[in-house]
Parts: structure tokens; C-alpha cells; sequence
């Protein structure tokens, strides 16, 4: 299993001035079974994955957002499921009440059970004659952090 870990990346940023100052740090773990890398997880899909989970954790920190769609062009679960579950493990998506809805009524290929309710997004790959599709619907179940009307 490889772990990725978004603390460095984020103390980086900050050194340089970049970054949006939040506290991102979150995990993407996982193996290489199923992809073209064999037995581990190549450097450029760590790089995306840390990049993908910064932009969704950026995204659900907007209060006014209730819901969030993902997708990439991937069959690789650390693009695809692993980022959903890692950016639903974040102490401000817990906060926040973010969760999985479904992602695609009627879709034929759900997510792989990596995490909890990659039941609702929808993938497909080379099965169904693509070179991958994944969607995540995250939607906003909880309004302690929405703006107050004055």
C-alpha cells in the first residue's frame, strides 16, 4: 500500500506564498492491483492525486457551495476512489456534512468498494470501451457552516 500524504505539499506552498492557507492535509493509500503500474503507484499519479484532493478540499470549503461534482478520464482508483474517500475524511467535509449522493441515476458500473458510499458514484473502463470514467456527486447534508440570512 502506498500512502500519500498532503502535509508536505501544503508546508511547500505556504514557503513559498502560495496555497490558500487552509489546512489540507489528508491521505490517498493505495495499491497498484488493477492499473498498468503492476505492484505500485507511479510518482505522476501521487502528484495527481495530492493535486486532486487539494482542488476538491479547496472547493468544499466555500459555504455557500451544496453540491460538488468530480470526474476524471481514470480507471485508477487513486484518481478516483481513494481521493473521494480521502476528501470525505477531511475534518472540515466532516464539519461541513458533505457526503456521496448519486452520481449518475441508472449508471450500470458503480464505484469500486474502496470507501464508504462509493456505491453512489458511477465508473466505467475499457469493459465498456473507454480508457475510464469516474463521477462523485458530494453533496452538502448539513447547514451549520451556511451563511446567515441578516
Amino acid at each position: 500500500m502506498v500512502e500519500l500524504s498532503m502535509a508536505d505539499e501544503t508546508a511547500r506552498e505556504r514557503a513559498q506564498g502560495g496555497g490558500d492557507g487552509g489546512d489540507v492535509e489528508g491521505e490517498v493509500g493505495g495499491g497498484g492491483s488493477g492499473g498498468a503500474e503492476g505492484e505500485g503507484v507511479s510518482a505522476r499519479l501521487r502528484e495527481l492525486a495530492n493535486l486532486q484532493l487539494r482542488l476538491i478540499a479547496h472547493a468544499l470549503s466555500f459555504p455557500r457551495v451544496r453540491s460538488i461534482v468530480y470526474s476524471t478520464c481514470s480507471v485508477h482508483p487513486i484518481e478516483n476512489e481513494l481521493i473521494v474517500a480521502a476528501a470525505l475524511a477531511l475534518p472540515r467535509a466532516r464539519a461541513a456534512g458533505w457526503r456521496l449522493a448519486r452520481a449518475i441515476d441508472d449508471w450500470p458500473c458503480a464505484g469500486l468498494p474502496l470507501g464508504a458510499g462509493a456505491g453512489a458514484c458511477a465508473r466505467s473502463g475499457p469493459e465498456w470501451l473507454t480508457h475510464g470514467f469516474f463521477v462523485a456527486r458530494f453533496i452538502r447534508s448539513s447547514t451549520s457552516d451556511a451563511p446567515r440570512a441578516a
